[in-house]
């Protein structure tokens, strides 16, 4: 006879531990498993799981959050302007993937690579925009 395993009965620690090896999706949909699952989710370990190694160099010490889930969340959904605010950074809600937004003037461009070798792509000032990049003819 087969006997059944109930995850739940698990230590905190452990479930906890397997959490932070999934993805921030997953450990939302393991929240709504079980109580023990839902106590795990919300440590500090899961969320500092999914934060990039380098997570304390870029949050401003004016900004405090009361948990790692919540800084997480604010670094989803508010983007923080880095490098003297030439790129902005936030993290992806379901993966956490890494993100970057980059300023036009952070891109070097001095020959357009083209499917013909080097084009002439240039960057004009724009009404409404910032600046406006011009390919050649075809490079799309």
């Amino acid at each position: 006879m087969c006997g059944t395993l109930d995850l739940s009965a698990l230590p905190l620690d452990c479930i906890t531990l397997i959490i932070s090896f999934t993805s921030p999706r997953d450990a939302c949909r393991l929240s709504l498993v079980s109580t023990a699952f839902n106590s795990a989710t919300e440590s500090d370990a899961v969320w500092e799981s999914f934060l990039p190694s380098q997570y304390q160099a870029l949050i401003p010490s004016s900004l405090s959050f009361s948990s790692k889930k919540q800084l997480y969340l604010s670094l989803c959904e508010n983007p923080l302007l880095i490098e003297a605010g030439q790129k902005s950074f936030w993290l992806e809600r379901g993966s956490g993937k890494k993100c970057y937004m980059l300023s036009p003037g952070t891109l070097p461009l001095y020959g357009v690579s083209t499917p013909h070798g080097i084009g002439d792509g240039c960057l004009y000032p724009r009404p409404g925009y910032s600046l406006l990049l011009a390919m050649p003819a075809g490079w799309v």
